[in-house]
Order: structure tokens, then sequence, then C-alpha cells
């Protein structure tokens, strides 16, 4: 690979962790306002207009398969694969239910909470905003810490290690903590859940290939906490 070709691709990347990891980093407690309004999700937009671009040079670049395309000219074995999928799909979202569950059981028993403001949406615009921002951020959420930003350290890491341990901890551990510790403002238990999140649903697109099935699962799981907490 040429020299100038290498350095741009770390150019690249940086710019794609300075727009989209590091400002929830800085995120804290008291400017988190919780899920009171629902207004058109404007920055929800933006940067999911922006995980598009980055999701099609991604997957022109590598060459990753999309959610349309497929090796096998086999309809039984598209059908086959797609059902597989599926089915290690809805374990994720099995999995992130049940821990999240777990990590709400334990700050209870710690006596641990987080004062925020949840609010249902009233009415059909509020309702589209509420899908809309959720469906959107889960899309930039995916596409960035579970697509781009492990598997484009994991290539800039390889070019100059050789070893695979050291290439998966490198490329692996430090995305997980940053999507992990971006959830801060919500207290110890969301970094600890976030980071089991970040895990399974990273496995889910390493099983699968499949980035759209793991925006399924997110989305699901997302939707599912926030009914719950506005039932609480």
């Amino acid at each position: 690979m040429k020299l100038h070709h290498f350095f741009a691709e770390i150019a690249i990347f940086l710019c794609v962790f300075f727009i989209f990891a590091l400002p929830p980093l800085f995120v804290s407690e008291t400017d988190f306002t919780g899920f009171s309004t629902w207004a058109f999700p404007i920055n929800e937009l933006f940067f999911a207009v922006l995980s598009l671009f980055i999701f099609i040079y991604f997957e022109r670049k590598t060459k990753v398969q999309c959610f349309f395309s497929n090796n096998s000219n086999s309809v039984e074995n598209k059908k086959l694969r797609f059902c597989v999928n599926l089915g290690k799909t809805l374990i994720t979202f099995g999995f992130l239910c049940c821990f999240s569950a777990f990590m709400e059981f334990l700050a209870y028993t710690m006596h641990y909470s987080l004062a925020s403001t949840v609010i249902a949406p009233k009415g059909f615009f509020e309702y589209f905003c509420f899908f809309l921002k959720f469906m959107l951020a889960v899309f930039y959420e995916e596409v960035v810490f579970r697509l781009y930003l492990p598997e484009e350290l994991k290539y800039l890491v390889s070019k100059k290690v050789l070893n695979k341990k050291i290439i998966f901890v490198f490329s692996e551990l430090p995305i997980a903590l940053v999507f992990a510790f971006a959830h801060r403002y919500l207290g110890w238990p969301a970094i600890v859940n976030a980071f089991a999140a970040h895990v399974a649903l990273r496995m889910c697109y390493k099983k699968t290939g499949n980035i759209f099935l793991v925006c399924i699962s997110h989305f699901l799981y997302n939707l599912l906490t926030f009914l719950f907490l506005v039932l609480n």
C-alpha cells in the first residue's frame, strides 16, 4: 500500500472518530435532559446521512456484503442463511435484554438511580419523530461503532503489526471502551451495559456479516428499554 494512501486512511478514520465517537465522551449527567421532548431529529438525521456515506465508502473499499447481496446463487441457500442470521439477531436481542435486566437489578440492590425525564410521545407527529430518532441513531451507531471504526482500526493496525492477538486487542478493545464511556452521563451501570452491548452487537455483525440485522436487534432493544422506562 502506498504511503500517501495509508495516511489518507488514517485521516478519514480520525475524522470519523472525532465527529462521532469523541463528543459523547464529554457529555455529563447535568447535560443530559432525558427523553422529554420529541421534535424532528435534525442532529440524528445529519449523523445518519454522514454514516450512510461512511457505509458506502467502506463497502466499496472492502467489498463488504450488504443486506441485499449474497454470494450464493441458490434461493434455498439464501433463505436458509437469512433464517440462521435472523436467529443470531434474535439471540443477540435476547442477550441485550437479559444483561440490561441484570444491570438494572444490580443497580437497584446498590440503591443507585439516575434521575432523568422520560415522557412518552403524544400524537402522530411526536410518534413519527420518536421512531425516526431511534432508527437514525441506531443506524449511525451501528455503522460507526460496529462496522467502520473496529474494522478500519484493525486494517490500519495490521499494516504495522503481524500478531493477530495484538491486532484484535488494539482494534476491538479501544472502540468498545469508547462506546461504553460515551454512556457515562447515564451512570456506571450504563457504562457496563454499553460495553456488553457493544461486544454482543459486534459479535452479531461478525457472525452475520449484515449490519442491517444488527440494527434491527439494537432498535428492538432500545424500543423495549424505552417502553419500560415510560411504564416505570
